[in-house]
């Protein structure tokens, strides 16, 4: 019986280690900034429903490399795209974004910000 315990404790421990790293890389470890990091970053911070089976990357780097511009559904989900342009600060993986095209009734935020994280999950997306 006492094996039984030990190892129900090691389950339990290993349960919330795992546990604590998820959180912490959601919201506190930075991770490496690429064009699909990144958007699903923007989408996070700007409400943005995303798209069900859209997995395309809609973050393009035109010019300087701290500039981008990324495309996310708007939050009506009725089909239109809401661009922003957005800066990663210097030597970090954070961001503040600007909304560039916007149309009546998009209800998108004009200004965003936010980091990329090791793990970039919403709670919906488990469902």
């Amino acid at each position: 019986m006492p094996r039984l315990g030990v190892l129900v404790i090691c389950v339990f421990l290993a349960g919330a280690a795992y546990g604590a790293y998820a959180l912490l890389a959601r919201f506190v470890l930075h991770g490496t900034v690429t064009a699909r990091t990144l958007f699903v970053s923007v989408e996070n911070a700007s409400g943005s429903p995303g798209a069900l089976f859209d997995d395309r990357e809609r973050c393009l780097r035109p010019r300087r490399a701290r500039d981008w511009r990324c495309q996310v559904m708007d939050d009506e989900a009725s089909g239109g795209m809401v661009t922003y342009r957005v800066r990663l600060r210097p030597q970090s993986s954070c961001w503040v974004g600007q909304i560039r095209n916007d149309y009546p009734g998009s209800g998108m935020p004009t200004s965003i910000e936010g980091c990329v994280y090791r793990w970039q999950w919403r709670l919906l997306d488990a469902f």
